[in-house]
């Protein structure tokens, strides 16, 4: 028997440390129970075996957990210099735009939402199924008043619960070269604050507009002229990537209403949890006001309610 991992990190620990106090401690506010604990980065963003699924023959699909380990010790040292503000070349860029892509796909957050997609595809098809086969009939004059009221009803969101396994959302890791890829062509900057210390969360990778735009039925993507990621550092530090900077690489100062905002973006997006190093009733406040995930990923099928769960009762 191999040793493997079974306490696996969803936020490394390498990254959670550049949030630490001068004990070597953090600070996680969680909004499902509503409070907030001190721990050291190993005790701090992890589950057992989240990304090794048993395989068919019984034995845990351990790969996942491997490749994350190989992005994580690349990037380490590559992202300790980000931190201290300093411009990276054509290939570290590369291995660090892996590491974000990675930590957008690892994240509970994703890992749910890609399940819920899953969900959504296998109620359209059905429906898409079901409609075809009516029309067929209704050609053929064998339709009948019955098989248009079940379409009616898989049509309605509030008819029927579509119950998805949280694994399914394990092909959020199938996205990661192409986000991989979209990051490295945009541009990257950094944004220091002063006056207000920044936090991370549990789903620290996500995009934003940087203005108002028009809603669409198929969500916002990474692709969109407007979006920009605000991927924390450090307390103090933010790297901004983003398609329309035409000063890659500048410094620029955060005041206080854009520091705040950028750990506002941080309490919507969390999946639960927040992470940082000064505790205050501030930031207790901003974690529960935000207690509801943001649902980013959308298929724009109206169908029925998803719910993912950790696992399908047989």
């Amino acid at each position: 028997m191999k040793d493997r991992t079974k306490r696996q990190h969803f936020v490394p620990r390498f990254y959670l440390r550049n949030f630490c106090d001068a004990d070597g401690y953090i600070w996680t506010h969680d909004s499902r129970c509503g409070d907030a604990r001190r721990s050291t980065p190993e005790n701090t963003g992890f589950e057992t075996n989240i990304y090794s699924p048993l395989a068919e023959d019984g034995e845990r699909f351990d790969e996942i957990e491997g490749f994350l380990a190989d992005v994580e010790s690349s990037a380490a040292p590559l992202l300790t210099r980000l931190g201290n503000g300093e411009q990276l070349d054509a290939d570290e860029k590369v291995t660090i735009s892996l590491f974000i892509a990675s930590m957008f796909v690892r994240s509970p957050a994703q890992i749910r939402q890609f399940a819920a997609l899953a969900g959504d595809t296998a109620s359209w098809m059905t429906a898409t199924h079901v409609e075809g086969d009516l029309i067929s009939k209704q050609k053929r004059g064998e339709d009948t008043q019955l098989e248009e009221g079940v379409l009616d009803y898989l049509a309605r969101k509030d008819a029927l619960k579509v119950s998805v396994d949280r694994r399914a959302g394990l092909m959020s890791f199938l996205q990661l070269d192409p986000i991989s890829r979209q990051i490295n062509e945009m541009t990257w900057s950094f944004e220091i604050s002063k006056d207000v210390e920044l936090i991370t969360s549990d789903n620290s990778v996500f995009w934003v507009a940087a203005e108002k735009i028009p809603r669409s039925p198929y969500g916002f993507g990474l692709a969109h002229r407007h979006a920009v990621i605000p991927f924390p550092l450090s307390p103090s530090r933010v790297l901004r990537i983003d398609h329309g900077n035409l000063r890659p690489w500048q410094t620029h100062l955060m005041d206080k209403r854009r520091a705040k905002l950028a750990n506002k973006y941080q309490a919507q997006h969390k999946d639960h949890c927040l992470y940082y190093r000064t505790h205050h009733d501030g930031l207790h406040q901003l974690g529960m006001k935000y207690s509801k995930p943001v649902q980013q990923l959308e298929s724009g099928y109206t169908g029925p309610e998803v719910r993912v769960v950790r696992k399908l009762k047989h």
